[in-house]
C-alpha cells in the first residue's frame, strides 16, 4: 500500500518519464504500467495513507485526494500516449490506462 509521499513520488517519477524528452517504449510502459496499478488500487492507497495519519478523513477528503491523483495520472498518461500512433500493443496499453483513468473520475462525477 502507498502512503501519501510514495503516491507523491510515484506521481514525479509519471512526470518526470514525460518531461525527460525520452519516447523509448520501456518509460511510456512502465508509465502506463504504474498508471493502471494506481488506478486499480487507488480505494486502498488513499485510504491506508490516511489511516497511517492516525484519523479518519471525511469522504470528501478522499474523494477530493482520489480526483488529484487521478487527474495528474490523465494528464500525464495523454501526454504519453498521443505520441505512440502504431497501433501497438503499447498504444493500446496508454488506452487502456487512460480509459481506466477516466473511468475512475466518472465514477467520482469529476470527469472534464
Amino acid at each position: 500500500m502507498l502512503d501519501e509521499n510514495q503516491l507523491e513520488k510515484l506521481i514525479k517519477q509519471l512526470e518526470t518519464a514525460i518531461n525527460s524528452g525520452t519516447t523509448a517504449e520501456p518509460n511510456h510502459r512502465k508509465l502506463f504500467e504504474q498508471a493502471i496499478w494506481t488506478v486499480e488500487n487507488i480505494d486502498e492507497a488513499v485510504r491506508s495513507q490516511a489511516l497511517l495519519k492516525g484519523f479518519l478523513p471525511s469522504e470528501g477528503r478522499i474523494e477530493a485526494t482520489k480526483i488529484a491523483i487521478l487527474n495528474s495520472l490523465c494528464s500525464q498518461v495523454s501526454e504519453a500516449w498521443e505520441t505512440i500512433n502504431d497501433g501497438s500493443e503499447l498504444e493500446d496499453l496508454g488506452e487502456r490506462a487512460l480509459n481506466l483513468a477516466c473511468d475512475a473520475l466518472d465514477k467520482l462525477n469529476a470527469l472534464s
